[in-house]
Formats: structure tokens, C-alpha cells, sequence
């Protein structure tokens, strides 16, 4: 029996994600065949106080001086490659060579034919924050499922 393929969909700065990430790609049951990351940045765009109102000014400003440093210390150690500087689900993608895409809504109907192609086994979501509608759905032979850190109403 071969590898079960899976297209991962998450958050490009979760901290959250990036041990499901590292699970899945350690499994030899897997393949990840592609990461499917929503554009935060676009989605925040003119949304300031909404992003604040949802996570706090601290978690934001955090967030945000996390990012800008990693892209200063980027530009200027170069491209870091050593897996235990990695802090984010796009750094390990970007890493280990895995496919990706930023999209702003996983539900387009040009990501639904993208990850159609990919022929996979599995949806799997963790800190995404959009609801795959059926077109999506549909693409996976056998399920999807979201992991979410905490409980559900």
C-alpha cells in the first residue's frame, strides 16, 4: 500500500501548526504534497483594530515585531536552513522543499482545481481560518479533517 497523500492548509506564521507540520512530514505514512497558506497579510489589510479587537494589541504587536525581525534577520544572515532556528510552518515548508501556495480563500475555484490535481487522500487544517466549502471537500478521496487547539461550541 502506498503513501497517503495530504494537503496541509494553515496559517504561515502558526506556531501552532508547525509540530502537526513536522509530524506529518516525519510520518512514512505521509506525503505532504502540498501546504496551502492563507495570505494573512492581505486578509489583515485595512483590518487593524478587528485583528487587535480578536487577539489583543500584546499577541498582535507580538506578532507583528516577530515577523518584521525575522525578515531583518533573513535579509541579513541569508536564507536559514538549520531545523531548530525554525519557528514558523512556512519556514519548514520553505525547507524542506514542500510545494505551497498563499491564496486569499482556499475556496477559489482556481485553489479548489489546484489541489484537485494533486490527487491527495486528506484535507488536513490547522490555524486556518476559513471554512473549506464542499467544492473543496469534494477533492479529498477519503476525508478532511482540522485540528483546532481548543474546543469547539
Amino acid at each position: 500500500m502506498g503513501r497517503s497523500k495530504v494537503v496541509f492548509f494553515t496559517n504561515s506564521t502558526s506556531q501552532f501548526s508547525l509540530p502537526v507540520l513536522q509530524s506529518l512530514v516525519e510520518d512514512d505514512r505521509l506525503e505532504v504534497s502540498r501546504v496551502i497558506f492563507y495570505d494573512t497579510v492581505a486578509a489583515s489589510r485595512g483590518r487593524l483594530l478587528s485583528v487587535i479587537k480578536q487577539h489583543g494589541l500584546r499577541k498582535t504587536t507580538r506578532k507583528v515585531i516577530g515577523l518584521v525581525a525575522n525578515k531583518v534577520r533573513t535579509k541579513l544572515l541569508g536564507k536559514r536552513t538549520a531545523e531548530d532556528e525554525i519557528r514558523y510552518t512556512r519556514q519548514l515548508t520553505e525547507t524542506l522543499n514542500i510545494p505551497y501556495s498563499i491564496v486569499k480563500s482556499a475556496n477559489d475555484p482556481d485553489v479548489v482545481k489546484l489541489v484537485r490535481e494533486q490527487n491527495v487522500d486528506f484535507l488536513l487544517a490547522s490555524s486556518f481560518n476559513q471554512i473549506l466549502k464542499a467544492p473543496m471537500l469534494e477533492t479529498a478521496r477519503v476525508d478532511a479533517i482540522n485540528i483546532h487547539m481548543s474546543l469547539l461550541p
